[in-house]
């Protein structure tokens, strides 16, 4: 553990030997160097662990075991850490530039010290391809928090204090447990947009890129948003099950004639 450290960056990873290098480097490679890097790695057997450890020197906190999904392995990071600022990318993912870091620190240093929450945005890719760039101000996405994760979690950082006034994450969700948090955290504090700073490239790939998980957020979103009295229109949620399926219709026929052309 790392003292003293600004950042706090954690990455809880499953089996990603093609990604994990890329996640590293771009974390390495900052110009801005005050933080700790926390690895909660979920017992892979495809290598990506052995990768880890030949970086072990650079990584502040790292272990490979059985844990019971993200949520337990995000509770085990923040456990081991200690900066002032916390962020959460998967194995998969990366820093847009060498001057994220950096670029965020400033602006957390020129803030208000009452800000406990600000968020960036992200580039979203598909297969090395970029589809979007997405990321709006907290007045254009406050009302959609009721409903479901509206702003991307590869795009905050919690101020650590936030851990101690309202917990950890609630390990009974598998893929919602940063909503959750979220909700509970957004009932006393307004998060800050960095409107200028692009934080992290996303793939689609991962946890949530097909119909049963994506339904799976949604149910999770539905209950945390009930639990946490914000969910006001179930007919919402029915929307987007049935949009999701659409989509996944969609790309699943997409898919079938393209094979068949092949």
């Amino acid at each position: 553990m790392r003292k003293n450290s600004f950042f706090t960056l954690i990455i809880a990873t499953k089996n990603c030997t093609d990604s994990i290098e890329k996640c590293l480097f771009s974390i390495f490679n900052q110009t801005y160097q005050n933080f700790e890097l926390v690895v909660i790695d979920g017992k892979s057997n495809d290598g990506t662990y052995e990768i880890l450890q030949s970086s072990s020197n650079k990584i502040s906190y790292l272990i490979s075991e059985y844990d019971s999904g993200i949520a337990e392995a995000w509770n085990k990071a923040i456990r081991n850490s200690n900066g002032r600022w916390v962020f959460f990318l998967g194995g998969d993912d990366f820093l847009n530039t060498p001057f994220v870091l950096e670029a965020v620190h400033k602006f957390l240093i020129e803030s208000d010290n009452k800000i406990k929450l600000v968020y960036g945005s992200i580039d979203i890719y598909d297969h090395n391809r970029k589809i979007k760039t997405e990321g709006s101000q907290w007045d254009r996405v406050k009302k959609k928090f009721n409903y479901y994760m509206a702003i991307s979690h590869q795009s905050i950082f919690f101020n650590r204090t936030l851990f101690d006034e309202f917990g950890l994450f609630d390990v009974k969700y598998k893929i919602a447990a940063d909503y959750d948090f979220m909700l509970k955290v957004l009932r006393k504090y307004t998060p800050e947009f960095m409107s200028q700073i692009i934080i992290c490239s996303v793939s689609m790939g991962g946890l949530s890129n097909n119909f049963k998980n994506i339904s799976s957020a949604h149910s999770e979103f539905s209950i945390s948003s009930s639990n946490n009295r914000t969910n006001k229109h179930l007919y919402y949620i029915i929307y987007l099950r049935i949009k999701v399926l659409i989509k996944f219709t969609c790309k699943s026929i997409s898919i079938l004639f393209s094979s068949k052309k092949v």
